[in-house]
C-alpha cells in the first residue's frame, strides 16, 4: 500500500500488509478526513499482522480483516472479523467505513 501527496507527485509512505501464507487480498480501502487509511480484505496467512487487544485475533483458516493505518503509514490496528469458520470479503459486496470519535465498520 502507498500514499501520494495531494498533488500526486511525491510519495508520502509505502508499506507492506500481509503474511507469508499467500492469498492475502485487500478488497477495499477508504481514507477519512484525517488521512487515516482503512483496508479490508481476506487472508490465508496464519502470521498476518494482528494487533494485541483487538476484537478478534484468532486465525482459523481464511479470515476477513480490517486494518487501520495513520496518515504517516503507521499501523494503528489490525483485526480479523467474523466467526470461527472461513470468512472472506467479496468485490460484489460494498464495504463502508465511517470514522468519528470511534471507528465503526
Amino acid at each position: 500500500m502507498f500514499a501520494l501527496n495531494s498533488a500526486g507527485d511525491a510519495l508520502v509512505y509505502s508499506t507492506y500488509l500481509g503474511g507469508s501464507g499467500g492469498g492475502d487480498e485487500g478488497i477495499g480501502i477508504a481514507v477519512d478526513a484525517a488521512g487515516n487509511a482503512y483496508v479490508a480484505g481476506s487472508t490465508n496467512s496464519s502470521n498476518f499482522p494482528i494487533s494485541a487487544g483487538v476484537a478478534d485475533s484468532t486465525y482459523s483458516n481464511t479470515e476477513a480483516f480490517v486494518t487501520k493505518f495513520n496518515a504517516s503509514g503507521g499501523l494503528v490496528y489490525s483485526t480479523f472479523f467474523g466467526g470461527t469458520g472461513t470468512e472472506s470479503l467479496s468485490t460484489k459486496k460494498r464495504f463502508n467505513v465511517l470514522s468519528t470519535s470511534a471507528d465503526m465498520f
